[in-house]
């Protein structure tokens, strides 16, 4: 608790236990001035009931607040998860992404030697049947 309101409810206990004392001291005293005393300790009591609705009011008031704010803490923190959460799923994502690319990358890469190794061994082989077909034709020809 806050030093100024540990302060102000100790002092409250001490008010409420002088009144208690001097109404005690006030039935002790003539009956005459036992009157006048009684008039002052409800006077007493009636300011000491005031300072201590105050005192609740006061921490009723210091509750609330409190509780709205811990309430904006808490809704702040969720939206900042919320938030967290979508930044990490999109992470994710490209994560993802990335990898795709990159088997895509490697797919497209060896398929294209692939096909240009088969290309070169058919264009050989191609070439080879040209060759030999040209030479089967000179042959004719001659």
């Amino acid at each position: 608790m806050h030093p100024t309101l540990s302060s102000w409810l100790k002092n409250i206990d001490k008010l409420s236990n002088l009144i208690d004392r001097l109404q005690e001291l006030a039935s002790a005293t003539p009956l005459d001035l036992r009157h006048q005393l009684d008039r002052q300790v409800a006077l007493l009591r009636t300011a000491f009931k005031k300072q201590q609705k105050r005192y609740f009011e006061f921490l009723l008031l210091t509750e609330e607040y409190a509780n709205r704010y811990l309430h904006d803490i808490s809704a702040e923190i969720e939206q900042q998860s919320s938030f967290l959460g979508m930044l990490e799923k999109r992470l994710d994502m490209a994560k993802t992404l990335y990898y795709q690319a990159v088997d895509l990358r490697k797919s497209y890469e060896s398929g294209t030697m692939d096909i240009m190794k088969s290309v070169r061994e058919t264009s050989e082989a191609t070439l080879s049947l040209f060759r030999e077909w040209d030479a089967d034709i000179m042959n004719i020809s001659t």
